[in-house]
């Protein structure tokens, strides 16, 4: 730009000078050259300018190119990164296909396996059965002895004394007058205590038992068909009585002595039993005496061995409770329905497991509905049995514990009767 400028000052000093010397013809010339000159400046000027911004904008493609040709380096190094980590997923892939594959053969010679033990199972289950079936002809063979055994059974369980357990079995098999038996319980006394002593505890008696029973009543040759269970009874219609026990003032007994606590507690009814093989029962007169009717209850054990029982009496004839039904749970489980005639008794239904109990420290619903001579018990909603028994025909209604160990605690509520039409 400096020699286009110097140029044109020289121009201009030559002009200057050729104006004092030269023609005006010649002037003219020249300053047609000088325009040609200035047009020409400008031009390349123009030209120069124009080139610069080329110049300018090769640079920036120039710049773009360069990072363009960084993003596919870096998309390059990315894409074989990518290739090398899918390699690396088809290996494991491939890995563990194999594995699959070696489970599924492993899981097919455990199916053949599990085969073998359905057939096995299914082999045991078809004996099972066979085994039912004869146990089932073996309790019909001792149906007309099973009052006996039950009082023996109950004896053992609750009385713990085997010297008066032993006593009062040979009174009642004495009192059956039935020849083969006393002669079948002869000789298994003498195989029994002429080795053992009578000062062994209940736990002893009860163990032997079976062997008792088995003595006495071979597994028969056949058996007949089991009678069909009874029509159930009416339903309940009309609500009579009921109390959840919120009120301590709605006439249920208070007590508490070195056997026995009960009364009323946080909203609920408690009995605690406080000696061991001792059982503790309570009945409110102000429910009137009930003849046929429908009994409802909530029962909890709260405290003490889960094979204590617990329940309802029912048809409760006299001051002192001497004579009454009893229907019974266990925190094991089992269920057992029974008479008190006179401070003697006796079993109606012998203690049963069932799965509708719920077992341990849960509420049980307890239901008894009685008609005439026959007894339906539920637990949970559930129909556990039905009995026909003619003892009591009417009477109150309470609760009972019965534990072989002291501290034992049962909660009641929500107690309804209902009568039946």
């Amino acid at each position: 730009m400096k020699k286009i400028i110097a140029i044109l000052l020289m121009i201009v000093i030559l002009i200057m000078l050729v104006v004092g010397c030269v023609s005006r013809q010649d002037y003219d010339t020249l300053m047609v050259e000088y325009d040609g000159l200035r047009a020409r400046v400008e031009s390349l000027q123009n030209e120069l300018i124009a080139a610069q911004s080329q110049v300018q904008t090769l640079q920036s493609d120039l710049s773009a190119s360069q990072s363009k040709s960084a993003k596919l380096g870096s998309d390059l190094a990315s894409s074989q990164s990518k290739a090398a980590k899918l390699e690396s997923d088809l290996a494991a892939e491939q890995s563990k296909t194999e594995e699959l594959e070696s489970d599924l053969a492993a899981e097919q010679s455990k199916t053949k396996t599990l085969e073998g033990d359905l057939s096995a199972a299914q082999s045991k289950v078809e004996s099972l059965e066979a085994d039912n079936t004869i146990l089932k002809q073996k309790m019909d063979k001792a149906e007309p002895y099973g009052e006996l055994l039950e009082n023996f059974y109950f004896i053992l369980e609750y009385d713990g004394s085997p010297g008066e357990a032993l006593l009062e079995m040979s009174a009642l098999v004495e009192e059956t007058g039935d020849a083969e038996v006393k002669e079948k319980y002869a000789r298994w006394l003498e195989s029994t205590t002429q080795r053992q002593s009578l000062e062994r505890g209940a736990e002893f008696w009860i163990a032997v038992w079976d062997g008792l029973w088995e003595a006495l009543y071979p597994t028969p040759a056949s058996a007949p068909a089991p009678a069909p269970a009874p029509p159930p009874l009416p339903p309940s219609r009309k609500l009579i009585y009921e109390d959840d026990f919120s009120n301590p003032n709605s006439g249920w007994h208070r007590y508490s002595g070195e056997a026995r606590e009960i009364g009323y507690e946080d909203g609920e009814y408690h009995i605690l039993v406080k000696k061991y093989n001792w059982a503790a029962c309570v009945w409110n007169r102000n429910v009137g005496r009930l003849t046929d009717f429908t009994l409802e209850i909530d029962a909890r054990l709260v405290s003490g061995p889960k094979k204590s029982l617990y329940g309802v009496i029912f048809r409760v004839q006299s001051t002192k409770a001497e004579n009454y039904y009893r229907f019974l749970v266990s925190g094991d489980g089992y269920y057992l329905i029974g008479t008190k005639t006179n401070d003697v008794w006796t079993i109606l239904q012998r203690k049963t497991k069932s799965a509708f109990i719920k077992e341990g420290y849960n509420t049980n619903h307890l239901k008894v509905v009685c008609k005439d001579s026959q007894i339906e018990v539920y637990v949970n909603g559930q129909h556990l049995t039905t009995i026909t028994d003619d003892s009591f025909a009417e009477g109150c209604v309470g609760m009972i514990v019965d534990t072989p160990e002291p501290n034992t605690r049962v909660a009641f509520d929500n107690l309804k009767v209902y009568s039946l039409d």
